[in-house]
């Protein structure tokens, strides 16, 4: 290499640092303070209205007795009421609000 070229090398060939070099007190306070992320509490759990409850029983049914093949008219009926009480308690909820 030319004299003058001693002190430049490819990116390639420069030594990497093996670790991130940190200042000792970037911000020129005079005790180590770690930051505390806020309390965070619970949201407190809303109970469900009954009717959703029924709703699901029926949805059930209504699969069982798809699955059982004990008829289409029990189907449609668990599945009717089963809409029906779902409607009913998104009714309620939104006229809750």
């Amino acid at each position: 290499m030319p004299w003058r070229a001693r002190g430049v090398r490819s990116v390639l060939l420069r030594r990497r640092a093996s670790r991130p070099q940190l200042k000792r007190d970037p911000l020129g306070g005079t005790q180590p303070t770690m930051q505390r992320l806020p309390e965070l509490k619970p949201t407190p759990l809303r109970p469900r209205h009954p009717l959703v409850y029924g709703a699901g029983f029926f949805l059930f049914i209504a699969l069982m007795a798809f699955m059982g093949r004990i008829g289409m008219f029990w189907v449609l009926l668990a599945t009717t009421v089963a809409v029906v009480m779902a409607i009913g308690a998104i009714a309620i909820a939104l006229r809750a609000r």
